[in-house]
């Protein structure tokens, strides 16, 4: 196991995650990340205002994978589209090699949560080929976003 990768933080992370299904979800999106071959499926409910109002999730991911469903997870209830890209943005800054650090990173939502413990995939930047593990879970929540505006 690469210790740079997997970290004590990441390891905990992902044993955290509580993976579980929602019946009769609003919407339902599955991604396989590449290329590792991990594979999420989102459900979603949201209420009037288009925020989410109830998440479920399975996966079937490495470790960089549940770690990330896990972080994400826990702080999805009650987000839109809109406030939840400047996480993204940030996040995909990070992994790319474009933040100069953790802290000139926009780590808040829209809803005023913090997301600055996403700079535990810090060292993931390194490792291109495991960007898409990290990102899996917020490239299903987009998805998710963009069928609910669709329909």
């Amino acid at each position: 196991m690469d210790d740079t990768l997997y970290t004590r933080d990441v390891l905990r992370l992902a044993a955290s995650l509580d993976d579980r299904r929602l019946d009769a979800p609003d919407v339902t999106v599955a991604r396989t990340g590449r290329p590792c071959g991990s594979r999420l499926t989102l459900d979603l409910r949201f209420d009037a205002a288009g925020r989410i109002a109830e998440v479920g999730m399975a996966v079937k991911a490495c470790a960089l994978g549940q770690a990330s469903a896990a972080y994400a997870l826990a702080r999805l209830t009650g987000q839109r589209a809109d406030t939840l890209a400047p996480v993204e943005r940030s996040l995909r800054a990070m992994l790319a090699g474009e933040a100069a650090t953790l802290e000139a990173a926009d780590w808040r939502d829209g809803v005023g949560q913090d997301w600055s413990g996403l700079g535990v995939f810090a060292p993931v930047a390194a490792f291109p080929a495991r960007h898409g593990a990290v990102l899996l879970p917020f490239d299903a929540v987009r998805a998710a976003f963009d069928m609910r505006q669709a329909a």
